[in-house]
């Protein structure tokens, strides 16, 4: 299954400051790898290895507009 996921969050802090939250998850699935197994022990021999491709991101910042309302009177 391929897909994502996400939720942002804005949140005004004062006059021109403002902080921001965002989470994403991106499903890309899980994959299986045949891999060697120790040659010492099992000459020959490989396994199977399951990765799961899956991501979880946090990002946060703070902003800082500038100018403001006075910067739209001209």
């Amino acid at each position: 299954m391929v897909g994502r996921l996400g939720l942002v969050r804005n949140m005004a802090l004062g006059a021109n400051w403002s902080v921001k939250a965002e989470y994403l998850r991106v499903m890309l699935g899980d994959t299986t790898a045949n891999v060697p197994i120790d040659q010492f022990f099992a000459p020959g021999s490989t396994g199977s290895l399951k990765v799961n491709q899956d991501i979880d991101l946090i990002r946060a910042g703070i902003n800082y507009e500038f100018g403001g309302q006075a910067a739209a009177r001209y």
